[in-house]
């Protein structure tokens, strides 16, 4: 078994969303949900390739999501 990992660019806001992203993770194979160093959790869409929305979670960041 093998892996391989590619990146894809993604439209983002023009502007407001520069963030440190700690961990991620891939819902339903549609989303990828990823959470910050601010403590929001910011929703990409794969299918899309766009940002979706941004949730202001936590004070102190986030350091790992749980599936």
């Amino acid at each position: 078994m093998s892996y391989a990992l590619h990146s894809d660019r993604l439209a983002l806001p023009a502007s407001g969303l520069q963030r440190q992203y700690t961990c991620g993770t891939i819902r339903n194979g549609n989303y990828f949900i990823a959470a910050t160093t601010a403590g929001d959790l910011c929703i990409f869409s794969l299918a899309h390739k766009i940002f979706r929305s941004s949730i202001p979670v936590c004070n102190g960041g986030i350091t790992s999501l749980v599936p």
